[in-house]
């Protein structure tokens, strides 16, 4: 899907807001990263990953207020401890192909 892989703890706060706000999709774990949005574009698509046994709909909300195109999926806990979470690729793939008409 041509997706670059960003570490946004690597970035400075400057680099994170020009990606983000050039950025026409975003897709990403729930986590501190996302908060992001924030400098995205309306209209800026955003596919969120939710370990299924931690779900709070905080950037489901900033993106409808916006005007973001929130996608979103749930993926199995694999660690308490860590929170380290497993996504079932072909769920994904599927959720791309709708979001990414």
């Amino acid at each position: 899907y041509g997706f670059e892989m960003v570490y946004c703890e690597q970035l400075t706060v400057a680099e994170q807001v020009a990606l983000f706000a050039e950025a026409t999709c975003i897709l990403g774990a729930h986590g501190a990263g996302l908060t992001n949005l924030l400098f995205s574009q309306p209209g800026t698509t955003v596919i969120e990953i939710y370990n299924r046994m931690y779900w709070v709909d905080c950037f489901r909300k900033v993106d409808s207020l916006l005007g973001h195109d929130h996608w979103y999926m749930f993926a199995d806990n694999e660690s308490i401890e860590t929170w380290s979470t497993r996504v079932d690729t072909r769920k994904l793939d599927k959720l791309l192909s709708y979001a990414l008409k």
